[in-house]
């Protein structure tokens, strides 16, 4: 069997311009493969899966949303000649989740539909982006019960005897309960429940069938905080989140704006210059690039 290699490319600079190469010549060869093994079907070799999802986390980072909502789709209608593994549908799985959840388009988060793999960990990677989408766009009844099903697929993953997914999957269990209960007021509650699912993650090993995790815990408790007007406590949660996921648009701009809310002005300046190199050649219409380009402005 043939391999192909892909990266994320996470601390390359410039960021993520390293892994979108690589990963496109990835799926190059991905195709070259499925031509090669399954003629006149259009099928791709199935490694592929990672090689889309690295890209996709790269475009996003970057802020150029098209070229990522461009492979979501690509992905969505391509075949991929399965050799069924858990990576191969995280995968598959992933980019769809990651474009709605880095985007912070959480009504879009909670209408992602199930792939329907046989892998519970990989499924768990939609139902944890449902949970967040509808708890933090006020459908708390829809993310109680893609909690449920996370709390399903997790005893399902200890009854087979695979106590690593079972910890990833409690991980997200932890993460979206925080915020149902934080759009249920429940301000302890949802602090407690965040922080749980963050230090549970950093204290895990990467694994290779995902291992450009699906979002920062840590990052979100940062988000968290800033929210509760804890912008001190914030910042110290991004920087330490950043040492783990760095070259993160959303981990620059919540460090940027929790430095500026605690009258940290230089530190300020210095996250939303690393934000705007990172995002130089974006593409979107995102909040936090518009609110960039209006600090730029005003700073000259």
């Amino acid at each position: 069997m043939a391999y192909v290699s892909c990266r994320c490319g996470s601390k390359a600079w410039p960021p993520k311009k390293a892994s979108i190469r690589s990963n496109q010549n990835a799926v190059e060869i991905s195709k070259q493969i499925g031509a090669k093994n399954w003629p006149g079907t259009g099928k791709i070799f199935p490694q592929a899966s990672h090689a889309w999802d690295f890209m996709t986390y790269a475009y996003l980072q970057l802020g150029q949303d098209r070229n990522a909502k461009q492979l979501v789709d690509e992905l969505k209608v391509s075949q991929m000649g399965f050799y069924p593994s858990i990576g191969t549908y995280a995968g598959t799985i992933a980019p769809a989740a990651r474009y709605y959840l880095e985007r912070q388009d959480w009504k879009g988060a909670a209408q992602l539909q199930p792939y329907g793999s046989p892998y519970p960990a990989a499924e768990a990677i939609t139902h944890f982006a449902r949970a967040m989408g509808a708890a933090r766009s006020g459908d708390p009844a829809a993310a109680q019960a893609d909690i449920d099903k996370l709390k399903q697929l997790r005893e399902g993953l200890l009854a087979a005897r695979q106590p690593y997914w079972a910890e990833q999957v409690e991980i997200q269990v932890l993460g979206a309960i925080a915020w149902l209960q934080d759009g249920q007021g429940n301000r302890d509650e949802a602090l407690k429940f965040m922080r749980g699912a963050a230090d549970l993650e950093d204290s895990s090993e990467k694994h290779v069938a995902m291992e450009n995790r699906l979002y920062p815990m840590r990052e979100l408790l940062g988000d968290m905080l800033r929210g509760y007007g804890e912008p001190a406590a914030a910042l110290k949660e991004y920087e330490v989140s950043m040492k783990n996921a760095p070259n993160r648009l959303r981990g620059y701009y919540g460090a940027a704006k929790a430095a500026a809310d605690s009258g940290q002005a230089k530190r300020a300046s210095g996250y939303y210059g690393q934000l705007a190199r990172l995002t130089r050649d974006a593409d979107g219409d995102r909040a936090e690039i518009v609110e960039l380009k209006q600090y730029l402005a005003s700073a000259r």
